[in-house]
């Protein structure tokens, strides 16, 4: 029996041996592994910390059980963020607060975020701020009563309307989201963009406030001045007022085509393919391929298969060519009138005439044409 206790001492005095060598051999496996983690990553702090608070107390039953209850000038610390308030509750084992009065979070030189409240989760780095918001970046300006900011991705997401201000231009929808990386919006329904120029009405809209370039994703309007334009396809830059318009855009149900350039400054607009352009007080319109107008003086060039419909009178007149120049007189006044030169290869028909000369000229003022060369 003595024999037997020696044997198990002795043994037990081995193991004891043997798990403290193991426990050191793996303590240095770890920290080997610590230190060639460590090269490849920076070490880095999730944790929330409470940075400064005029009175804490901790509340360990009752509706707020397991929370630090913090007044008065009350600053939070988290990833590169300082987060401050009036009072706060601190759940320091699911590292995350709420922030009540004046709340603010500083994220950098180039953005704010205010409100009257907010909840924020530190392990998924997600403020939700409500009432009274407003966040600022650079020179954007988003104000709206309910918003989600992702710190992770850089995103700002409102679901209860809201309104971004950047230069010249106020942004208005029911939902929306602002990237911060990239400086890019995405605004979902009822979306109106106001400029001192224009107004822009649409369901959905891409901005860029770096460029100032609206991306139409879906039927939209834009008004001016001079014009109105349909479209839903296309871009519009808000500050040099020039658009591209794909997909059967119509600006001011005047013109119509497959893609239409604009430049609102110069009041030039040209289509390509398929183009029609209808004034509907003069009874008249101009299809074609090719269409160059100029809103402010009522010039228009036509060329690629144009067609000119007169149909002021009881029947149509149609009148082909090459090529047809339009001329406005007295343009945005009770006398106006056009002329359209048409030449090279015209053909006139209308039920009780017809034509065929090299040119012609066509005046809405009295409905004459002159026909050049050759006329039949």
């Amino acid at each position: 029996m003595n024999t037997i206790n020696k044997i198990s001492r002795y043994l037990s005095g081995h193991r004891i041996q043997l798990a403290v060598v193991l426990c050191l051999f793996g303590l240095c496996v770890a920290q080997s592994r610590k230190v060639v983690k460590g090269r490849h990553r920076p070490k880095t702090d999730e944790r929330v910390y409470l940075k400064h608070a005029d009175m804490l107390r901790f509340n360990q039953y009752g509706e707020h059980a397991g929370a630090q209850i913090l007044n008065g000038n009350v600053a939070f610390l988290h990833k590169g963020a300082l987060l401050t308030c009036d009072s706060a509750y601190f759940y320091q084992e699911s590292n995350s607060f709420k922030a009540f009065g004046h709340v603010k979070m500083r994220q950098g030189d180039t953005l704010s975020l205010t409100s009257d409240y907010a909840f924020y989760d530190g392990d998924n780095q997600m403020a939700e701020a409500r009432h009274n918001v407003l966040l600022r970046h650079r020179g954007t300006k988003l104000y709206t009563d309910s918003l989600n900011y992702d710190r992770l991705y850089n995103i700002g997401y409102f679901f209860e309307g809201g309104k971004m201000v950047d230069r010249n231009n106020v942004l208005v929808s029911d939902w929306g989201e602002y990237d911060t990386e990239t400086r890019k919006a995405v605004f979902n329904y009822n979306v109106n963009l106001r400029n001192p120029k224009f107004t822009l009405t649409t369901d959905t809209l891409h901005y860029d406030t770096r460029t100032s370039l609206a991306n139409i994703v879906g039927p939209s309007v834009i008004r001016s001045k001079e014009s109105v334009i349909h479209t839903s396809d296309g871009y519009y830059n808000t500050n040099t007022g020039r658009a591209r318009l794909y997909g059967r855009s119509n600006k001011g149900k005047e013109i119509t085509g497959d893609s239409l350039f604009y430049d609102e400054k110069r009041g030039i607009s040209q289509g390509y393919r398929n183009v029609i352009y209808k004034d509907t007080q003069k009874k008249n319109e101009l299809h074609c391929n090719y269409l160059w107008y100029n809103e402010k003086n009522g010039f228009a060039f036509a060329t690629e298969n144009p067609v000119m419909m007169e149909y002021s009178q009881k029947d149509t007149l149609f009148v082909h060519s090459d090529t047809i120049k339009v001329i406005t007189y007295h343009l945005n006044t009770d006398s106006v009138y056009r002329t359209a030169h048409c030449y090279n290869k015209v053909r006139a028909f209308r039920n009780d005439v017809q034509a065929v000369c090299d040119s012609l000229v066509y005046n809405t003022k009295d409905s004459c044409m002159t026909m050049y060369r050759d006329p039949i």
